[in-house]
């Protein structure tokens, strides 16, 4: 597989996945578009590093995507509480 359309796939579906779990928050207009992109290319960013990282010390095959997609994807999963308010109720909740 080419490397453009193995850089395509791995965008789109990280890209994908990112920008549902953020438009799913529905707070997602109070966070402001650059939170917002952030959070959404963000992950992809680090997916494309991991890659490239990846390839360099030559993993291949669908273990390079599979490891590729997993980083990006957990990227998306710390860094979306880094940068989501938590509401008063939700902190109150953890106080009893």
């Amino acid at each position: 597989m080419s490397l453009f359309l193995q850089l395509f796939s791995l965008f789109a579906m990280v890209a994908l996945l990112s920008a549902v779990s953020t438009l799913g928050i529905g707070r997602w207009k109070q966070l402001g578009a650059f939170r917002v992109l952030l959070l959404i290319f963000g992950p992809v960013a680090d997916a494309y590093i991991a890659f490239f990282f990846l390839e360099w010390i030559s993993v291949s095959g669908a273990t390079l995507w599979a490891g590729s997609f997993a980083i990006g994807i957990m990227s998306h999963v710390l860094l979306q509480p880094l940068l989501v308010p938590v509401s008063y109720t939700h902190l109150r909740a953890h106080e009893t």
